[in-house]
């Protein structure tokens, strides 16, 4: 690689870093993943690793991921030690772990095809905006990723160290990093033997497998067995058996419906478009497929098709799993624009043979279906992006696109779409082949590569690069507010349970314990728990999870909205204890259950003289000024909660009621949409703002 290949590649991974490094603190992006586990499995996690740091011990609760995610923890525990206990120090080693992977794909690659084929893959593994997120975030995958491709970049070599090493990376990998790794051995071994066709090639690299594997049963499995079996059995019963083994039907219907659900095509559909290709013709074309087992990276056309299988029959896959699979799709992508910006012209041939004819078909039925499924999300995110109350004409083509988007989105519907594509493909190659299609055919074949190769890469790039300033313009701090809030609402001596209690008590020396699934009444006794967080909107006695005579017994504290898609809000309730001490925030709140409102603001002053100023005491004592009449009092209330604390819609609607009730119609609005822009999907937002706004209308008529 010479000097100016060097420097464009460090300016590559500069600005990759900086993409994971900046803003630390901001929330994950609201529609980052249906799952909450962006939140709550970090903290949760690698709860062993804080316990580790702050009281020096591994085990002090129920959590016992340390023995399915060693690695991920021991380095947790290692920056704690060096930065302290925060979420600051797992967003920053979740930064290193991105980078440190964009750098280990631009190694494989070029040891691959050169520096060129590095630069691309770099520049799309940096630049990705689905990655760069799941980069921002610390959950075990990035880890797990992090050493399949440094041991991708291995396997490229017919050396024997190298071998040996890369079984060490991949046994390590699903050991110590995730288990969901193993599926990249398969892949792996397959490629090993098409390139070498000897038994030795593989020899070394299980030898190395089994090292990692006696390492890992001498360190976590033996003395942990009952326990990690244990889990093993209860995760079972959570999650449910594999469709596959349930039935043919279940299999594949599970299979489509990953198709449906996987966010890689819905998010990254240019760059789908292009690994998918490469990973097709790896598979269906015996030439391309010897070139490419020649220079290596058939391996990650291997390696993506593994995972894309794996994550499909599986019976729960949450989208930060497919991290797995989104490395290997951006190096594929890279790999099909390095080889068309070799230059020459385009050549077309049809596939030849059954086998040929076999991949290429189920692949462009699968291509179908995701498209299929990409049109129907498309069409959801622009339903919800369109104000609705701008016009009738908007408000009506939001819900036609809505119920577009409903009609596609269906299993039979998205089967025919594929069908179609495969059927009209197939129609359009009888007739590129034929004669009549000759000059046609000779007019695609005069296409340069290299200018292909250069807009499917513009392509790709431009609508990341609108990803992510999307993601900038929308970064909130909830996260950091609600821990502000709960440290100084909730007395030193609470004990709090809930999964997101890691994540809300991390930058503290709180006990906290992580609880996913139902509370009992002996959960809450054998640790003492004082507080219970809930992720419900609603009436308390009505969340799930959440025993019967436990719900009876909560009481109000205090709620944060977060900007997820199944959480809108986050309370936290008391559970009455004898020895546990309410502070004045609490009795505050609970003199407004019991409409004490002058009592409650004499709670409040006494809290505000003995905790920091925190917004929440304004925006809660807002109530009380409104409900005693004090309508002047609780528009500065909430004004000085929107001064400390400028990211939170909920005190936007709020002051926008109490303008409203002035007859400030116009005030309201301009409050309402300023907190539209903080959270664009908040339905009691949308609703008044929507109501204010046509009347506006019709009044300017």
């Amino acid at each position: 690689m010479g000097r100016r290949e060097w420097w464009r590649l460090a300016g590559v991974l500069t600005l990759a870093a900086v993409l994971r490094f900046v803003w630390p603190l901001a929330d994950p992006g609201a529609r980052l993943s249906w799952s909450n586990g962006i939140y709550t499995d970090p903290a949760t996690v690698t709860h062993a690793a804080r316990n580790a740091a702050l009281f020096g011990e591994w085990i002090r609760d129920e959590s016992r991921d340390f023995m399915f995610y060693p690695l991920h923890n021991v380095l947790t525990w290692i920056v704690f030690e060096i930065f302290g206990v925060s979420r600051l120090a797992t967003q920053l080693l979740a930064g290193v772990l991105g980078t440190l992977t964009v750098g280990a794909a631009a190694w494989a690659v070029h040891r691959c095809v050169g520096p060129r084929g590095g630069l691309l893959a770099a520049t799309l593994t940096g630049f990705c905006f689905w990655l760069v997120m799941f980069s921002r975030v610390p959950v075990v995958e990035n880890v797990t990723v992090l050493l399949l491709t440094i041991a991708s970049a291995l396997a490229v070599s017919r050396r024997a160290p190298a071998r040996l090493g890369t079984g060490v990376l991949v046994g390590v990998a699903f050991l110590f990093g995730k288990l969901h790794a193993i599926a990249f051995l398969p892949a792996l071994l397959l490629f090993l033997w098409l390139r070498d066709r000897k038994v030795s090639a593989l020899g070394l690299t299980l030898a190395g497998v089994g090292a990692a594997s006696v390492l890992w049963s001498v360190l976590v499995f033996l003395p942990h067995r009952a326990a990690i079996l244990d889990q093993i059995r209860g995760s079972s019963e959570s999650y449910g058996a594999i469709p596959f083994f349930e039935s043919v039907g279940s299999g594949v219907r599970e299979f489509l419906e990953a198709i449906r659900n996987s966010w890689l095509f819905h998010r990254l559909p240019v760059l789908s478009l292009l690994g998918f290709t490469f990973t097709l013709a790896t598979f269906g074309g015996r030439k391309v497929r010897r070139a490419r087992l020649e220079n290596g990276t058939a391996l990650f056309a291997f390696w993506f098709a593994a995972f894309a299988v794996y994550y499909s029959v599986i019976p729960y896959q949450a989208p930060r799993y497919y991290l797995l699979a989104v490395v290997p799709l951006l190096v594929c992508a890279a790999g099909q624009v390095h080889e068309l910006g070799t230059g020459g012209r385009v050549k077309l041939r049809p596939p030849r043979g059954r086998a040929e004819q076999t991949w290429w078909t189920l692949g462009l039925f699968t291509a179908g279906y995701a498209a299929g499924a990409t049109v129907a999300h498309g069409l959801a995110v622009w339903s919800e992006r369109i104000v609705p109350f701008s016009s009738p004409t908007t408000t009506a083509l939001r819900e036609w696109l809505r119920s577009m988007a409903h009609a596609i989105d269906r299993l039979p519907t998205l089967a025919g779409v594929g069908v179609a594509v495969l059927v009209v493909t197939a129609l359009a190659s009888r007739v590129l082949f034929h004669p009549a299609g000759k000059r046609l055919r000779r007019r695609i074949e005069r296409w340069d590569r290299a200018r292909v190769a250069k807009v499917a890469l513009g392509a790709a790039l431009v609508l990341n690069g609108g990803q992510l300033l999307d993601w900038m313009f929308h970064r909130t701090y909830v996260v950091e507010d609600a821990k502000e809030s709960l440290d100084a609402i909730l007395a030193e001596e609470a004990v709090v349970l809930g999964a997101f209690a890691p994540l809300l008590v991390q930058d503290t020396q709180r006990v906290a314990l992580p609880q996913f699934g139902v509370v009992s009444p002996a959960d809450v006794d054998r640790y003492g728990v004082t507080h219970l967080l809930v992720t419900e909107y609603g009436d308390p006695k009505m969340f799930r999870g959440v025993d019967a005579e436990v719900s009876a017994r909560l009481e109000t504290v205090h709620g944060w909205p977060f900007r997820t898609r199944l959480v809108r809000i986050l309370r936290v309730f008391r559970i009455p204890t004898p020895d546990y001490r309410r502070t004045a925030f609490e009795r505050a709140v609970d003199a407004i259950e019991g409409g004490r409102w002058a009592e409650s603001l004499e709670q409040f002053r006494e809290f505000r003289d003995s905790a920091p100023e925190i917004p929440d005491s304004y925006s809660v004592a807002a109530r009380s000024h409104h409900k005693m009449g004090r309508a002047d009092l609780a528009k500065e209330s909430l004004e000085r909660a929107i001064e400390l604390r400028p990211n939170n819609p909920t005190d936007y609607h709020n002051l926008g009621l109490l303008l409203l009730a002035d007859g400030d119609r116009r005030g309201a609005l301009h409050l309402w949409l300023r907190g539209l822009a903080l959270d664009p999907y908040d339905p009691e937002l949308f609703r008044a703002a929507g109501q204010v706004a046509v009347a506006l209308r019709a009044e300017t008529r």
